[in-house]
């Protein structure tokens, strides 16, 4: 089965950010770049160093940057546009409604005002600090906007963009104009869109609606020159004509670009969005002081093997719970280092899992008891991941590594983890 249908079993191993082999592409789309200029401060500053952290396999198609290129622009100046129209609306709207009132009960209240009147000075204290508050709203804006990242994008793809200049355009629009037909991915979601937007390359009109088929090209090519075992690609284009959905959930890239890729490179495809990849990289710690900015409807690829095996029904329709620990050995040999590195390992595997079955949840319509539940459920998972994270830290400086005390305690976060894990996949 798994030779003749490889495209349904080759996205089973968990992909390690922190350390990618030279057989590893990744692409970041031009919307995970432009996320650059969009995002706060706090969710920049971690996007950035997950980029870095995967910089040298990193490579850029041509087509990328030309969107990037051709949209930086406009959205560097939407923003201050933008920015400015909220300055206005929200300095006007508050002071106005304020003095409305004021007025208001001035006109019913005598009382109301010699109150006003003598609290005059205070009004105005308010007035100030609202136009202070929005003030510092503009500032964030506006570090955002004179931070032209351009600079940091050129300095990580140095000699790493794709050239153009033997590509057949004509050829790949022929193509995708009889893919597109019978929705065949990439890019047919695009066309309705965007079939009347045109650019050009290389001297011809383009429509802007084979953008994504372009780069798909690309990505082939690359893979296959280079000798390519996976390519990584990084969007947050959510739409079905690139990720697989069932149930109302996206779980991963389509299976037919899977497919294609193994056919035509003999490489693997994988899709993150930026809440997958952020998740991925960045510590748990980190990743949880941004969550409320990552966009939780977009799904977070299953970056593991889960086994769920180890949830079964018992023959009174009660949940049983099997801990993996107590009838099989695990770890990789009988010293504490090899059970401590091997119930890590575990560990992350199931904080993987846990969160995504909380986002899946998330996203779902859900009654009130329910989303109480998942919230109190997600508190224990937040704590746990902390726990876990001053554990590893203290690993890393490697204080007391080969305590029985220290496998007793990673044994004990291994178990609430699992058990965390089990409560919650129940739910879905």
């Amino acid at each position: 089965m798994k030779k003749i249908y490889p495209e349904f079993f080759v996205n089973k191993k968990r992909i390690d950010f922190n350390d990618l082999d030279d057989s590893i592409l990744v692409v970041l789309d031009a919307n995970i770049l432009l996320e650059l200029y969009r995002s706060s401060s706090k969710l920049r500053d971690e996007l950035t160093e997950s980029i870095n952290m995967v910089k040298s396999n990193l490579w850029m198609p041509y087509q990328v940057g030309f969107e990037f290129n051709r949209n930086r622009k406009i959205l560097m100046h939407k923003i201050a546009n933008d920015k400015s129209t909220f300055e206005k609306k929200l300095n006007s709207n508050i002071n106005n409604t304020l003095d409305e009132y004021i007025e208001e009960f001035k006109k019913k209240y005598k009382l109301f005002e010699e109150i006003v009147e003598e609290n005059k000075s205070k009004i105005n204290d308010l007035k100030f600090e609202v136009e202070k508050t929005i003030k510092l709203i503009g500032n964030e804006i506006n570090s955002n906007q004179q931070s032209d990242f351009l600079e940091l994008i050129e300095t990580i793809y140095v000699d790493k963009i794709a050239d153009n200049s033997s590509y057949n355009y004509q050829t790949w629009v022929e193509e995708a104009e009889v893919r597109y037909k019978i929705n065949q991915p990439p890019g047919y979601k695009d066309y309705n869109n965007k079939k009347d937007k045109h650019y050009f390359i290389k001297g011809k009109s383009v429509s802007a609606a084979y953008g994504d088929f372009f780069m798909w090209k690309e990505m082939l090519l690359k893979a296959k020159e280079d000798h390519i075992k996976e390519v990584v690609f990084i969007t947050n284009d959510v739409k079905e004509d690139w990720f697989f959905e069932t149930t109302g959930k996206k779980v991963g890239a389509r299976v037919e670009l899977i497919e294609e890729m193994i056919r035509e490179s003999n490489a693997n495809f994988r899709i993150f969005t930026s809440s997958s990849f952020l998740f991925s990289t960045l510590s748990q710690e980190k990743y949880l002081n941004i969550e409320s900015e990552v966009k939780s409807s977009e799904i977070l690829e299953t970056n593991n093997d889960f086994n769920d095996n180890k949830y079964k029904i018992g023959s009174n329709n009660k949940i049983r719970f099997e801990n993996s620990f107590s009838n099989k050995d695990l770890f990789f040999d009988n010293s504490s280092v090899g059970k401590i590195h091997e119930m890590m390992a575990n560990f992350e595997k199931f904080m993987t899992e846990c969160m995504t079955a909380i986002i899946d949840l998330k996203s779902n319509d859900i009654n009130n008891s329910t989303n109480t539940m998942i919230d109190n459920l997600y508190s224990e998972f937040k704590s746990l991941v902390i726990q876990y994270d001053n554990f590893r830290y203290m690993i890393r400086q490697k204080k007391e590594l080969f305590s029985d005390t220290n496998v007793q305690t990673m044994k004990n976060l291994l178990t609430d983890i699992e058990y965390l894990t089990f409560r919650v996949k129940y739910l879905t």
